[in-house]
């Protein structure tokens, strides 16, 4: 239940930002906040799939997924 509930207050961040900033007339920059959030949805989709074992394999641990896929550094994370 938390995960879905997560998930949907991630998509509603989004949207609400994107919606305003066509709203301002930013329809270029509301465009690529969704594609940005597109890209990082299916990223994680497609490391969530793998084992923890070849996620080893590439260095990552499941835990680094979000991070990852929404493109925060180590410095972000801490913050």
């Amino acid at each position: 239940m938390w995960k879905k509930l997560f998930a949907w207050f991630e998509v509603m961040g989004t949207a609400r930002a994107a919606s305003q900033l066509a709203n301002m007339g930013h329809l270029a920059e509301a465009k690529a906040l969704m594609l940005q959030n597109a890209k990082a949805k299916q990223t994680i989709k497609e490391l969530s799939s793998l084992s923890d074992k070849d996620l080893n394999d590439i260095g990552i641990s499941r835990g680094d997924i979000h991070a990852i896929a929404y493109g925060y550094s180590d410095n972000q994370r801490a913050a």
